[in-house]
């Protein structure tokens, strides 16, 4: 499994705060100025998209709260600030044994 990350704190994105093209990728968000975002490389996600871990995730996950599966063996993963404020991304690989 790989893990990659910057491992630097990004502020979230507010829906007021994205550009009219970006906003047009949520449509499917009724109020999307009220909205959380992420950003990962050249990419914006809704945090609504993310999904819990319920704590059996693998270890190498462990310090992350929220995962979105991208492929069958691929995913982002976020672990968000104690204040709520920040959020760490990373991408996550799972790798054939």
């Amino acid at each position: 499994m790989a893990v990659t990350s910057d491992n630097q704190w990004h502020s979230f994105i507010h829906g007021h705060q994205l550009t009219k093209v970006q906003k047009e990728d949520f449509d499917w968000i009724d109020d999307i100025d009220t909205g959380m975002f992420v950003q990962y490389n050249d990419s914006v996600y809704s945090v609504s998209e993310f999904m819990r871990f319920n704590g059996d995730q693998p270890s190498e996950l462990r310090d992350y709260d929220t995962y979105l599966s991208e492929s069958a063996f691929s995913a982002l993963v976020i672990k968000v600030s104690s204040c709520g404020d920040y959020y760490k991304i990373a991408t996550y690989i799972s790798k054939s044994e």
